[in-house]
């Protein structure tokens, strides 16, 4: 398991191309990079170049209640998160991704992240 130090910086990490990783044994990584090495200094988790599977997997109760960004296509009410079920919290990266990857692309709507009472309601 990955050390977290006091200012919320991981040790270790795993770096593959621009993305740095929690986990050795992430499938992203292990796709790209088939015997991870450990990369020098700390890990940032709330850059948007660090893996968020391996968050997730590595700090589920930190993710549990995590807004997550969503997105619709309005010419095929495709849903992101309908599409990627299970791997909640979304990010606006997630989102755009998503967005840039489907093929209704210049229909698409970013979702932001709703606060808590407004999705209850």
């Amino acid at each position: 398991m990955s050390a977290t130090f006091p200012a919320g910086l991981i040790r270790p990490w795993y770096p593959a191309g621009q993305i740095g990783h929690v986990l050795p044994d992430c499938e992203d990584l292990t796709r790209w990079v088939p015997e991870p090495t450990e990369g020098a200094g700390w890990l940032d988790p709330n850059d948007a170049k660090t893996c968020r599977k391996c968050l997730k997997r590595a700090y589920p109760d930190l993710y549990r209640d995590v807004p997550s960004w969503d997105a619709e296509c309005r010419t095929c009410d495709a849903q992101m998160s309908d599409e990627w079920e299970g791997d909640e919290p979304f990010s606006e990266k997630d989102a755009k991704d998503w967005k840039r990857d489907h093929e209704c692309e210049p229909d698409v709507k970013i979702i932001p992240p709703k606060p808590k009472a407004e999705k209850a309601a």
